[in-house]
């Protein structure tokens, strides 16, 4: 727990105000949201480099810097990606 506190605690240290100073609070916004709307992103395990948002439909995605063809499913089993979803709601 301390090292989200902490990491709430930067993250407003860059970004002041962006989430609330309590972890309640955060909680609280975060259970407002859907899982549907959560984006997941992928990008390549070798390089880097941002490849494609994973939505199911285009599974198969080339990355430049190797000239590699990766799954998305792949990258995700790989834990090769990153969340998105917004914090406010309507």
């Amino acid at each position: 727990m301390t090292a989200t506190c902490d990491l709430n605690a930067l993250i407003n240290a860059i970004i002041p105000g962006c989430l609330p100073q309590s972890l309640y609070y955060v909680r609280k916004s975060l259970s407002y949201c859907d899982v549907n709307d959560v984006e997941t992103h992928v990008y390549c395990s070798k390089c880097g480099s941002y490849l494609s948002h994973a939505n199911g439909t285009n599974d198969m995605v080339t990355c430049s810097e190797p000239e590699s063809v990766v799954s998305c499913s792949d990258m995700v089993k790989m834990v090769v990606h990153f969340l998105y979803f917004h914090l406010n709601h309507n």
